[in-house]
């Protein structure tokens, strides 16, 4: 047994796998579930910024850069999440799913990892041990991130349905991240289901958002409800078009329709039907996009909800908003591409009119928050 011992409160510290045989993430964090928390993070150091035709060992895209980049794979109680799409050898022990570099939940010799420790552990030392171990090699040690199909007593008596989303682009940027219903999760925060993205990408970050937390993991509760709805936020350094796709499913979600709502675009799209493509400048959107189980959001009582709530109009180059139910607090007018033109906040009135945009002949999202907290979202040609 290896016992490493100073461990202190809120830290974050890099291991290694100290065993010639690889070891069993589950059993490790429940071994050590009273100092550590339950997300482990793999350092993938994948090929820098360059010219595409510089490329040779994967994909870089149709575009002139290849955006591939460093970045961290994860793992957790939920689910293991990939940092790349293109086939670029990583520094850690990975499973199937394309050349997503999908964290297995065996960690191969040698390997080193980043966990952190509790805010209040009830202990204050980390332990190694025979019970870690995998036996045998085959499958498990091999390589740095390889997926096995090893069953226990206990893999039976757990549910996990779970689904993968990338954002990506055409010139090889890529984010992954993962969202399952899982025995014993919850909706609220846990710390052997649910991972924060540590953003260490440079150009992108994708993941959940719970609790003002950004997960690259997220854990949610059984029995799986379809009128569930989990908040996607992103992040990007880079102006440009993007794909949001489904790369794996598993459980009661492979065959359960999924679709993800463009709130800024009012929109919503069948993602088992096909990727959804949009366009964002550089900037945090942690409130654009929803996941939905169902095509609810388009039904035609929400809409004449909606429709009722609010109206907006375009007539002789002047927007006006108006609210029938509640004083209007906010309004933002973006273009298609997620730019800010115009925002007025304080309203305080049930009408609003707006005639000194600087923009023309183009379509434009105006989102109308009200003072009940509801937006309602109107596209129109300016």
């Amino acid at each position: 047994m290896i016992s490493l011992t100073g461990i202190v409160a809120n830290s974050s510290y890099l291991f290694g796998n100290p065993y010639p045989s690889a070891i069993n993430v589950d059993i490790f964090l429940q071994e050590n579930n009273r100092v550590l928390g339950g997300t482990l993070y793999f350092w993938t150091h994948n090929t820098d910024p360059q010219l595409a035709g510089n490329i040779t060992n994967g994909s870089a895209g149709s575009g002139a850069l290849a955006y591939t980049s460093d970045d961290y794979a994860s793992y957790n109680g939920t689910g293991g999440v990939g940092a790349t799409d293109s086939g670029v050898s990583t520094a850690a022990a990975v499973s199937s799913g394309g050349n997503k570099n999908i964290p297995s939940g065996k960690i191969a010799a040698g390997q080193g990892f980043f966990a952190s420790s509790l805010l209040s552990p009830s202990g204050s030392s980390i332990v190694f041990n025979n019970d870690i171990r995998v036996a045998g090699t085959s499958g498990n040690n091999s390589q740095f991130f390889k997926t096995t199909n090893t069953k226990t007593k206990t893999t039976n008596t757990i549910e996990k349905d779970r689904i993968w989303l990338d954002l990506s682009n055409a010139q090889g940027a890529f984010k992954q991240t993962l969202v399952g219903y899982i025995t014993d999760a919850t909706n609220d925060y846990d710390d052997r289901f649910d991972g924060e993205s540590l953003d260490g990408n440079t150009f992108i970050d994708f993941y959940s958002v719970l609790q003002n937390k950004n997960l690259t993991i997220q854990g949610r509760a059984l029995p799986f409800d379809e009128n569930d709805l989990v908040s996607l936020g992103f992040r990007s350094s880079i102006d440009g078009t993007f794909t949001i796709n489904i790369d794996q499913a598993d459980g009661l979600l492979t065959n359960q329709a999924v679709f993800i709502e463009d709130k800024l675009t009012n929109t919503i799209a069948d993602l088992k039907s096909g990727a959804y493509t949009f366009t964002a400048v550089a900037g945090t959107y942690n409130d654009r996009f929803v996941l939905h189980y169902t095509n609810k959001t388009l039904s035609t009582d929400n809409f004449n909800g909606l429709t009722n709530k609010v109206l907006v109009s375009c007539k002789n180059k002047q927007i006006q908003v108006y609210s029938f139910a509640e004083t209007i607090n906010k309004v933002d007018i973006y273009d298609l591409l997620g730019r800010l033109i115009y925002q007025k906040t304080n309203v305080n009135s049930n009408e609003l009119s707006m005639a000194t945009l600087a923009c023309s002949h183009q379509a434009l999202v105006v989102k109308t928050t009200l003072k009940n907290g509801t937006t309602v979202t109107d596209k129109v040609i300016f």
